[in-house]
This record gives C-alpha cells, structure tokens and sequence, in this order.
C-alpha cells in the first residue's frame, strides 16, 4: 500500500502540467440513458458504456457533439440536451465550449486558482407498502461534493445517513431485510440497530483521480457497473455495497478503452488465528479480524465499425493471503497467472456486445463464463456449464414520439458465482457482485414508457422471475450440472404503472403500483434459506396484491 501511495504521488507533481481532469459520474445517473438513446438514434458514435461510471468530462464530449443534430431531435430531447449542459457547466467551460448554457445552482461553489469545487445536500424519504402486507419506510440526509485542483486531479465525495424501519424489518430481521433479498434494491450494512424494527445505515463513496495523459489512476470507492442491461447486470453491478479499490482506465484510442481495477472486498470470514480476546475496562470483548479478500478484473472495449461495440473480459477473486503482483499488473492474463502461482483462485471470463446499426433501435447482449468445458457439454456424467447471459433490446419513437419500448431476458445457471473456498466467492459482503437474481434463475422483463416532458417519465412494466434452490457447495463439481430450477422454487411476477417527475433539478418524485403475485417451495429451515439469505424469501404465498411506493429524492441516483 505504502508503494500506491508513493506512486500516485510522485504522478500528481511528475504530471502537474497536463490539462485533463477526471471525477467519475455515478452509473445510476439518468444522463446515461439520455445518451443510449442518442446513440441508437445514430446522433453520437464511439458511446461505450460496457464499463460505467464515465467521467464527467466524457459526458460533456457528447453533448457537445449533439450540437450538430439538434435539428433532428424531438422538443422534448433538445429539452433534455439543455438540461444536461447546465448539468456539466463546469466541464463545458472546461473544454472552451463556446456555447456555455447557464450555470446550474449548488449549494456553495468555491471557484479560485487552482481549485474549482461544489458542495450540495442530499436527502430523501420514501415508503413502500408491499404486496405482503408489510411496509418499509425510508428517509436519508448527507452531502457530496466533488471538484478539480490544479490541471489533472479530480475528486469525489458523496455520503448520506440512511435509516430504515417498518413491519418488514420486523419480518425479516435486520439481517436479511438490509440485504434486499430477491430485489435490484442494493444492500448495504447496519451500522446501527435502533430497535427490532429499525436500523441506520451509511452511503459512501470517494474518488481521487489522477489524469496521465490518456491514462486516468484512481483510488476509490465507488460502483462499477460492468455488461449491458436494464434490469441488472452480469458482471458488476449496484446491488452489492460499493468497496475501495484502485483504478487504471486508458483511452488507448477514439475506439479502444481498456479499464483495470483491483479491489478489496469484504470476506466475512473470521480469521481465527489472528482475531483475539481484549479487556478494556473491566470487559472482555473479541477483537474480530477477518480473511483477507480481493478482486482483479479488467476490460477491453472497441467499435470496430460505427454502431457495434464489443467489450472482452476477465476476472480474479482470490483471498487468504496479501495482494499478489501478478493480480496487481494490468493486462496480465489472469488466469496464467493462477496457473504460475498453482493456486485455485475464482477466475471468470466475460464480455458484452451492443449494436446500434438500425437507427432507432438498439440490441445487447452480455455473457459470464464462471466454467464452461465445451468438450463436456454432452457428457451426461461431467457437464460442468456455470454461465450466464442476457439478452435484449430497446426501440425509441416507434410506437410515438419520445417513447421507448425494453424487452430484455437473463439466464443465470446454477452455481455461477459460487466456488468451493468461501474467501473466492463473487460476493462483497456475502452479497453477488453481479445480477441481484443470482444463480439457478432466470428474468424475463418488458416496458413501455412515455416522455410527455423532459422532467417526466411515465410507463408500463411486466417482470417475471423464477428462481430455483441451491444445493450444499460440495455438489458444485462432484456431480453432473443439475437443470435450472432445480430445488426449492420461487417465482415472482409483477405488471403495473412505474414514473419519475424532476420538478426542480435533482429533486426526483418516483412511485409505481405493481399488482404482484408470488410463491415459492423455501421454508425458514430450509438450507437453501438458511445458508443464503440474500437469495431467498421464505413467506407464504399471494396473488393480485398491490405493491406501492412513492419516494422523494434529492440528489440521489
């Protein structure tokens, strides 16, 4: 660690000349579907967003590109073309755009040479009145900020205070209920349990971001969202907490970026020999320490025509010993590595595909290959295929103006994520680092929706989840690769009325009615449940109940 440090500051006085600055957008944020549907639409070209979150800076590129076909767009989308410049004001300015919009307000803007920064509020609250009759209610405070100091450093800081209660805390314990079982909701960690039916919890994340030229070096802790998808996705996504690592993103070309990140995850196991006993006080407590667990993952993206992006990709998850060097180069192949130290390490290969070559319509396609033995996939005894994919598709202004049409389909087979050591699981905090859905379970899911203003969205949503149980670890590879959905099933299906009204920036009014229908063979001592609960719900079942929700969010994606 002592060498990171030294390194990232010996680059931030070596490189002190160099004019790019980086702050990293969060993947949640709308613009980013602004820009999908720029891209199918064929307004911008070389928009790759198999590795989110972007840079500010490279955001505000394409809307200045979009300068050359407003006369295409919709109202509604020069709308929002507006709306985002007065976003990215800084970074407009910062590229001696000549076309400045008018600066959006914060909070406070400290402005003087050699430092730029803003610092804004963050708030909420919401409540959820589920189909099973229980209620969650929710409401959240803090402050980010984020800025640029000197020529080439960038940093972010965001945190807000959460606090969580209602009968389905009570329900599920505090426990489960913070991991969102069988939900895109993301889970998070108590850091305070006010009662049996509540609990507090924190959201944090930071960034320090060095530009090299056209290399960026970053220590963070912040989401990636890795693959294409609507409804979650494959590879890295929001639903486990965010954890700290270091970042290398190279723009090698206009139509080649490379991405490397090495990051330390939370293993949750306890490290017996070095954990010991303390008194402080009179009182005897345990000092708990647990096993060391890391992750390695890098990914290459190129447009090899306008239109088609493909993004290729691999991963380590290791653990129980230090960082090792040969996880810590990148471009390094991974998986020679793991075969050079002799070790069996968690490695997984990966990728994703978008094209846009039909204007108005766009087509994806992400896959994760956790173990794929394409010599025994006919083999009745020792078929081992642990993959899984999705697969959809948007179309824009095809049934009216400013609409859009979302059909999307995930298949996740049984065992994917999982590994026989419990340090080399794909999960932070015990929770997947990829699709909520987790393994043995598939997603179908279709919307329509609606932008009658710029600040409005409203639409139609169907989903559709089936989930089958999960065997003891030791069946993983002793066995033939047993069918999806075998075991305890689940199935989820929901159909209603979803929207999002912006009536002032940042601040987002949300609600939706789901009429919802849900049962499953998981019983609370069933060791599908038990060993893992972020998979499973064991309740009884319903059918045509309501699930409501209606949120207030200030400057929270």
């Amino acid at each position: 660690m002592n060498k990171i440090v030294f390194f990232s500051t010996a680059c931030l006085f070596v490189f002190s000349s160099l004019t790019a600055q980086s702050v990293y957008l969060p993947a949640t944020h709308p613009v980013y579907n602004f820009l999908d549907k720029m891209a199918a639409k064929q307004f911008i070209t070389d928009y790759r967003d198999a590795v989110k979150p972007l840079s500010r800076e490279a955001i505000a590129k394409f809307l200045i590109t979009l300068d050359s076909t407003d006369a295409q767009m919709t109202s509604i989308e020069r709308d929002e073309l507006r709306f985002y410049k007065e976003e990215f004001f800084e970074e407009l300015k910062n590229l001696k755009y000549d076309k400045l919009p008018e600066e959006r307000w914060h909070l406070y803007h400290y402005q003087s040479e050699p430092s730029n920064f803003v610092v804004d509020l963050i708030g909420g609250a919401s409540n959820d009145h589920m189909a099973d009759g229980n209620v969650l209610h929710n409401w959240q405070n803090g402050f980010f900020s984020y800025g640029y100091f000197g020529k080439s450093l960038g940093v972010y800081f965001y945190y807000h205070d959460n606090h969580d209660g209602g009968s389905y805390v009570a329900s599920l314990g505090q426990n489960q209920a913070v991991l969102r079982p069988l939900s895109p909701l993301q889970a998070a960690v108590i850091s305070n349990s006010t009662s049996a039916t509540s609990y507090d919890y924190d959201t944090f994340n930071a960034q320090l971001n060095i530009d090299l030229g056209f290399v960026t070096l970053s220590l963070e802790q912040m989401n990636d969202v890795w693959g294409a998808g609507e409804n979650g996705n494959l590879i890295l996504s929001t639903k486990a907490p965010a954890f700290p690592q270091i970042k290398l993103r190279a723009r090698l070309s206009k139509d080649i970026e490379f991405t490397y990140i090495h990051g330390w995850l939370f293993s949750g196991i306890l490290d017996s020999s070095r954990s010991y006993n303390a008194s402080a006080l009179g009182t005897k407590s345990i000092r708990s320490i647990y096993v060391p667990k890391y992750i390695a993952a890098q990914m290459l993206e190129f447009t090899p025509w306008n239109g088609v992006n493909i993004a290729l990709g691999e991963s380590e998850i290791y653990g129980n010993r230090n960082p090792e060097l040969l996880y810590l180069i990148p471009v390094m192949f991974f998986k020679a590595a793991e075969h050079y130290m002799d070790d069996d390490d968690n490695s997984a290969f990966f990728g994703s595909f978008k094209v846009s070559v039909i204007k108005n319509y766009s087509w994806y396609l992400a896959w994760y290959v956790d173990e794929l033995r394409p010599e025994k996939i006919f083999s009745p005894t020792e078929n081992h295929n642990q993959v899984g994919f999705t697969f959809g598709g948007n179309a824009y202004d095809v049934v009216y103006h400013d609409t859009r049409i979302n059909v999307e389909y995930t298949r996740i087979n049984p065992w994917v994520y999982n590994h026989n050591f419990p340090e080399d699981t794909y999960q932070n905090h015990g929770v997947n680092l990829g699709n909520w859905i987790g393994q043995n379970a598939d997603l179908f899911s279709a919307a329509i929706s609606y932008r009658p203003m710029y600040n409005l969205e409203v639409g139609l949503q169907f989903e559709s989840l089936r989930k089958g149980g999960k065997d003891s670890t030791k069946y993983q590879y002793s066995r033939n690769e047993p069918p999806l959905f075998y075991g305890p099933v689940t199935k989820q299906q929901s159909f209603g009325i979803v929207g999002s009204y912006q009536p002032l920036r940042d601040l987002f009014v949300d609600f939706h009615v789901l009429r919802t229908r849900f049962s499953t063979d998981i019983k609370p001592t069933t060791p599908d449940f038990i060993n893992n609960p972020f998979d499973y719900l064991a309740e009884p079942a319903y059918a045509g109940k309501y699930d409501v929700v209606f949120s207030i969010r200030y400057n929270v994606y």
